[in-house]
């Protein structure tokens, strides 16, 4: 049986401050909480002043959740996690008025983009079906929540980045842009952290709507889109940004985060390697490349993301 459990906390106490402007929203899962909470908390949380909300799958048989992500955020909204994400997609349809089962026709779809949904003639690997429930999920939460309408501004990201310097402040981020970090691209746009404004935060999230509404339609697209042979979920997301019109307001920074993980954690995809001085398993070593090389600018440039800014992006 299907269960969908939406838990809002509020009330997390917080240091005397203005009231903020952004929502940190951690996507998935609590990944490695307890090896990369103190970065993340000092790279990212800190320096922009956010609240923090977590927008995860709950594992039924692990008990309520404990992590520090779950202890600090003002909002937390759960989904009861699915053996088959068919389960949520069709969960979703019925939410959009969609017909049941309808969305399977987009399945033919080359490549690994809806890993995680069971299906007998089209069967994906990995996981990018995860990445596009839940996104949705997200929108849906904070639809429901009112929660779209507390805040200008929305980074969202995963839990498990270790930040090598403090993230960029928020006002030097045009929010008439959607801003995401450099590398990590694989054909399309990374898909591990986006900041985007109240505006177009629902747009940015709505890459299952036309796979429940659309599905003949939006496999055509696909088909027929020349510099996509196959799908992964950061080239949807481009491709989605680019059909919303969103793409064109995209702008990068330089990467100061890298994604990594304890030696107890397990990885669905990156194995990885460890790197003994930090005790830490670095899940994609040339993301942890390109963090040293833009650490080393930072510092060049006096700690300084005006600056830095300036500089060319690798």
């Amino acid at each position: 049986m299907l269960s969908v459990c939406v838990h809002v906390r509020s009330g997390v106490a917080t240091p005397a401050r203005r009231e903020p402007t952004c929502l940190v929203v951690i996507l998935a899962q609590t990944r490695s909480a307890h090896a990369v909470w103190d970065s993340f908390k000092r790279g990212l949380l800190d320096p922009l002043g956010c609240d923090l909300a977590v927008c995860v799958g709950r594992n039924l048989t692990s008990g309520p959740a404990t992590d520090e992500y779950h202890a600090h955020a003002k909002f937390v909204w759960e989904y009861d996690e699915p053996t088959d994400y068919g389960d949520m997609f069709e969960f979703a349809a019925r939410v959009l008025g969609a017909h049941s089962q309808e969305w399977r026709k987009v399945l033919p779809a080359p490549g690994h983009l809806f890993g995680g949904v069971l299906d007998p003639h089209h069967q994906h690997h990995g996981s990018g079906a995860v990445g596009i429930f839940v996104r949705w999920f997200l929108s849906y939460s904070l639809k429901q929540s009112g929660v779209d309408q507390l805040y200008e501004r929305f980074v969202i990201t995963r839990s498990d980045h270790v930040y090598a310097f403090p993230h960029p402040p928020l006002e030097l981020l045009n929010a008439s842009q959607l801003w995401s970090p450099t590398g990590m691209d694989f054909a399309g746009l990374n898909d591990r952290h986006l900041v985007v404004s109240r505006r177009d935060v629902h747009r940015a999230l709505s890459l299952l709507d036309r796979v429940l509404l659309e599905p003949v339609t939006l496999l055509a697209e696909m088909n027929a889109t020349t510099w996509v042979t196959e799908w992964n979920i950061e080239r949807f997301l481009l491709f989605h940004l680019k059909s919303q019109g969103l793409d064109s307001r995209l702008g990068r920074f330089h990467r100061c985060m890298f994604t990594a993980r304890s030696k107890s954690d397990v990885s669905l995809w990156s194995v990885g390697d460890y790197h003994s001085a930090m005790d830490l398993i670095v899940k994609y070593p040339d993301e942890l490349k390109e963090c040293e090389i833009n650490a080393v600018s930072f510092e060049f440039f006096a700690r300084n993301w005006t600056r830095m800014m300036q500089a060319p992006l690798h």
